[in-house]
């Protein structure tokens, strides 16, 4: 067997998604050498630029058929970003059996196919497609390019919907598309090698939906994310139906019943619009219950509103620390009964360090947004523990213990509990969770007593 040794340079000239597509130039050199699989990288793709245009990754993985139906991976050589570059096989490359016919697939699948007698590639579209910022992510795309020379033009399959989202305090998880009219969204297809058209193939039980899977989920803010869903180009002839899921399970669903066409090689842009879930788990926001949104995991100890009339949870983190509040006596200006502010004033404008801090330390590398809690929160939280008996042989606080160690947490302890009040240059307040305990007590700054961490958000 003759042993072939490829370099495909890869020259994209892809203006916009809408108008252009990916150009490749073949350079043939013959060798003995094998090249050798490389490392592969993580999620592989062609994502788009800041302007819209098609760029490579770095490793990008693609099946190319060279002269043969046989499906051989290929990688990008050239850096992330680049828009030109070179790919090269990962092994060796057989003698060819069809006389001039190259065929390139983006991305590489050990289930892709070439038909040469027919001239199509079969290929699968992903249930599941992931979020990438400002682009599409893995699963996103499909790309196809067939040529009798050295020169080929590298095709989009899909054509793309992109939702833009604002929202305040919302985290999205997924966002899940489906037709009005039980279109197939996802499953094997077929797709022209010249045109890049596509149809999905015959089944009894197609697919209707495909997820756009945050990961670790997605803030929103006032400024609109996009999010991309890559779609096979069809038309709902009835509509579309999506539904948009956070963190912490809450949902909500837009629809319409207007006709909605995706085209080849094109974005179809929704009008940005704010992400508000219809139904909140009561359950989610209830004192003494477990929330845990994937990002942050508490357990609820009060709910309030503050003079605004915007409502706040206040929850207790799952573990605590016996540690120094300070190892030096300086004011701090710790007067606020916010320990949210406690926590972080004296950091960001009295130039404290926080290293001499231990237990403002430990709350806040516990996560964004924990804090040590003011007196007046720990009070909440230790009238909460004990269902307002403040006795810590109260059944109310097995119950807390039990809850928190089943879930993985470390149990509140008859002690004294570090608040972020101080009262002088020494001095801060503790309160006691003791039996009988109804007050605050001011030992100095350096003693070790414990800390448990806090954390506040509002309710939507």
């Amino acid at each position: 067997m003759k042993r072939v040794f490829l370099y495909l340079l890869v020259v994209i000239v892809f203006m916009a998604c809408t108008r252009s597509e990916f150009d490749i130039v073949y350079q043939h050199h013959t060798s003995d050498i094998m090249l050798h699989v490389g490392i592969e990288s993580d999620d592989t793709r062609i994502q788009l630029d800041q302007v819209g245009k098609s760029v490579w990754n770095m490793n990008d993985r693609v099946s190319v058929f060279y002269k043969s139906e046989e499906n051989q991976e290929w990688r990008y050589q050239g850096q992330t970003g680049d828009r030109t570059g070179v790919i090269a096989p990962t092994g060796w490359v057989k003698e060819p059996s069809i006389n001039g016919d190259i065929i390139v697939v983006y991305p590489y699948e050990v289930n892709n196919a070439y038909s040469s007698e027919s001239n199509i590639v079969t290929a699968t579209v992903a249930q599941e497609q992931h979020y990438t910022a400002n682009s599409y992510g893995s699963n996103g795309n499909i790309l196809v390019a067939h040529s009798t020379s050295n020169n080929l033009s590298l095709k989009n399959v899909y054509g793309w919907l992109k939702i833009s989202l604002t929202g305040s305090a919302q985290t999205v998880k997924s966002i899940t598309l489906t037709g009005n009219n039980d279109e197939q969204l996802a499953g094997n297809i077929v797709i022209n090698t010249d045109d890049a058209t596509a149809e999905f193939t015959t089944t009894n039980d197609p697919i209707k939906s495909i997820q756009l899977n945050c990961d670790k989920g997605i803030a929103l803010s006032a400024t609109p994310t996009s999010f991309y869903i890559g779609i096979i180009p069809q038309t709902f002839e009835k509509g579309i139906t999506i539904e948009i899921e956070s963190r912490n399970g809450a949902k909500m669903i837009k629809s319409t019943a207007k006709e909605v066409s995706i085209a080849r090689r094109h974005i179809l842009p929704m009008k940005a619009f704010e992400f508000k879930p219809e139904q909140t788990n009561p359950e989610q926001y209830k004192v003494g219950s477990l929330y845990d949104n994937g990002d942050v995991k508490g357990v609820i100890f009060a709910i309030k509103s503050d003079n605004k009339g915007d409502t706040y949870c206040y929850m207790f983190s799952m573990d605590e620390e016996d540690l120094q509040w300070s190892t030096k006596y300086e004011w701090c200006n710790c007067t606020s009964q916010r320990g949210d502010y406690n926590s972080s004033d004296p950091f960001n404008y009295w130039e404290q360090n926080i290293d001499d801090y231990p237990a403002f330390k430990w709350c806040k590398e516990y996560g964004e947004g924990w804090f040590l809690p003011s007196s007046t929160e720990l009070n909440w939280m230790w009238e909460a523990i004990t269902n307002g008996a403040r006795d810590f042989a109260a059944p109310s606080v097995v119950q807390y213990n039990k809850l928190i160690t089943d879930n993985g947490g470390e149990p509140f302890c008859e002690t004294f509990y570090w608040s972020s009040n101080e009262t002088s240059d020494e001095l801060i307040e503790v309160v006691a969770f003791m039996n009988d305990s109804i007050v605050c007590l001011d030992p100095k700054k350096d003693n070790f007593f414990t800390a448990r961490a806090v954390y506040r958000f509002k309710i939507e």
